[in-house]
């Protein structure tokens, strides 16, 4: 497949809607919401290690040839020439290396952070205006839980298994100085400069909110600005960013 491809991984409630809307303005980009493909070459993956098949016809190269076509089939209707594959649990070691084997041994990743209670107070307030009708908070704080235990473990693991090929940004900084931020994913990627704009910034290929079941889930708009997050957080909340402030950003 002649495509390059840049990953975009981190927390939920980072921002990573309109960074994809912004690096989509240049022509030679395509982006879209969240992807199916790590689940999908996962699930590969699993298939090929259950029972004696393959291993008994000597198929030793079908697990490789099929996952490593996989990125080409899901996005074959696509022509630009840089895809952004974006997805929480590629910051999972044992994902990132199922890309790293299959299809790109260099591969580099952009993780976006943000501290943790503004990604519990975001994702409150999201709920709070979907009228959600159980406790805005005991999923969300469950120990590998989605979505946000889990990604923020996972990317303390990448942290320490792969550290070289992170560029880790802060969700305060793509909201302040954006441009900066997208000068830094073009040198991450080696990419060739392309001057993007601030002002109508537009979603080209939205998600489908009603999927998720939180309508404004993926809304951006037109352009930065900061929205105040009215929401104050349980002191049990507050022990638990604390907690998982520290995976993300250290101690």
């Amino acid at each position: 497949m002649n495509k390059d491809f840049a990953i975009i991984s981190g927390l939920p409630r980072t921002g990573s809607t309109l960074l994809v809307a912004l690096l989509s303005q240049n022509p030679r980009i395509y982006g879209e919401g969240a992807s199916a493909l790590c689940q999908l070459m996962w699930d590969v993956q699993q298939s090929c290690h259950v029972g004696t098949a393959i291993a008994a016809n000597r198929r030793f190269n079908t697990e490789h040839d099929i996952i490593s076509a996989l990125p080409s089939l899901y996005y074959k209707d696509v022509e630009q020439s840089i895809i952004i594959e974006k997805g929480r649990t590629w910051t999972h070691p044992i994902n990132f290396d199922m890309w790293t084997r299959h299809v790109n041994s260099e591969q580099k990743m952009v993780v976006l952070i943000r501290p943790l209670e503004d990604v519990f107070k975001s994702i409150a307030a999201l709920r709070i205006r979907n009228d959600w009708q159980d406790d805005l908070y005991l999923d969300l704080l469950e120990k590998g839980g989605e979505p946000i235990c889990r990604a923020a473990e996972a990317i303390a693991l990448a942290k320490e298994a792969f550290p070289e090929k992170l560029l880790l940004i802060d969700y305060r900084d793509l909201d302040k100085t954006p441009l900066k931020v997208i000068d830094r994913i073009y040198d991450l990627y080696g990419w060739e400069k392309y001057e993007h704009s601030l002002e109508n910034i537009t979603c080209s290929n939205p998600e489908d909110d009603e999927v998720h079941g939180l309508l404004g889930m993926h809304t951006i708009r037109s352009t930065i600005s900061t929205r105040e997050l009215d929401v104050e957080l349980p002191d049990h909340v507050k022990r638990a960013c604390v907690e998982l402030n520290a995976l993300v950003y250290g101690d």
